[in-house]
């Protein structure tokens, strides 16, 4: 939670849609490949 509070917001938005876009990206590769 101190690691949360110390982080930006915006920060953690920008990473949380990293992960998001990242998740997005496998599963489109997994539906071509598979």
């Amino acid at each position: 939670m101190y690691l949360l509070k110390k982080m930006r917001l915006v920060d953690f938005i920008i990473f949380i849609g990293m992960a998001v876009n990242a998740v997005v990206i496998v599963l489109i590769l997994y539906y071509f490949v598979f």
